[in-house]
């Protein structure tokens, strides 16, 4: 039987669905020539990046937590890439993966049994690894992209992106880990009620520390995506740690797809939404000549105005539960 939470998420889909809709529609019409077929290839070019990244970032907060470092670990692999992909492809390819997943091991370990915060533990590892980062490049651009790196983000699968299919490809697998299996339960399960989950023998930590290591190696995979894309790495100058707006939008893709913060309920089909809605809402911004500070503002205040509708409807079904 279909429980009154899940058929609000269903509503909240079908809700960002349609607005989506909407705001193609209001693109075409201020911008015309925006849902040309080859405009919305590109917009699922730079959606599927991030959207790799936030991924990750979804399984992470279906258990509760929070992961500020995706973005550092994808410049991370601006900075080792490009050293390590000087001739071959495979093997550098498979070593970033790993070292992704490494530091979300890291992440993981000291979330699960030394019990740091998940906020202060990967703020800790994105401040260390834009030290790290700036150190080892010297901060300044590394070499081309591997040709099949490129190939891979780039070339085109009928009217898609190669890296587009991928993340489709990734979100079905994943969408088919959590509502197919003992381990996709596991993580609901323990987003919903850490306590209950120990008690009914879910292996707390060990779920927690995998969701951390996948959300390292998705982000790594993210960072390869944004090196093929770009052909040259680069890093910004900002305050704060490296990639921290690439974490931002990465669980603002998350949040507006409806994913519940306190974990338990979402999953990836709706973060696909989620970051497509950002990235076209970006998009029609900067082809109506927009300001980055006026961009921002109107992201903030639309990102509030989705949060806010998804309390309301929260709130509604508390009220019919009670009467």
């Amino acid at each position: 039987m279909i429980s009154e939470l899940e058929m609000k998420i269903s509503r909240d889909l079908l809700i960002l669905v349609a607005v989506s809709f909407g705001l193609l529609v209001v693109s075409e019409l201020l911008a015309p020539g925006f849902i040309e077929i080859d405009h919305l290839s590109f917009i699922l070019e730079i959606t599927a990046i991030v959207g790799t990244a936030a991924l990750g970032q979804t399984l992470v907060i279906l258990t509760g937590g929070i992961d500020l470092s995706v973005g550092t670990i994808m410049y991370l692999m601006l900075a080792i890439a490009p050293r390590l992909m000087r001739e071959e492809f495979l093997l550098p390819f498979l070593i970033c993966l790993a070292v992704g997943a490494l530091v979300g091991a890291v992440n993981g370990i000291l979330i699960a049994w030394a019990r740091v915060p998940p906020i202060v533990q990967t703020i800790a590892t994105m401040t260390a690894l834009t030290g790290f980062i700036f150190i080892y490049s010297g901060g300044v651009s590394g070499a081309k992209a591997h040709p099949l790196l490129r190939a891979m983000t780039v070339n085109q699968i009928g009217p898609l992106h190669s890296c587009t299919v991928i993340w489709i490809i990734l979100i079905i697998f994943f969408y088919i880990i959590l509502h197919r299996t003992t381990y996709g339960r596991y993580i609901q399960a323990l987003g919903s009620n850490p306590r209950a989950s120990y008690l009914s023998g879910i292996k707390v930590k060990l779920t927690t520390f995998s969701v951390y290591t996948l959300s390292g190696l998705l982000s790594a995979l993210a960072g390869l995506f944004f090196y093929g894309y770009a052909n040259i790495p680069y890093y910004p100058s900002q305050t704060g740690g490296l990639g921290i707006d690439y974490a931002f939008s990465s669980i603002t893709a998350v949040v507006v797809g409806g994913t519940l913060f306190t974990g338990g309920k979402g999953g990836p089909d709706r973060t696909f939404f989620g970051a497509l809605f950002m990235q076209l809402l970006v998009s029609l911004l900067v082809m109506l000549g927009l300001p980055q500070a006026l961009r921002l503002l109107v992201n903030g205040a639309i990102l509030l105005v989705i949060v806010i509708i998804y309390k309301l409807l929260q709130k509604s079904i508390k009220l019919t539960k009670l009467s």
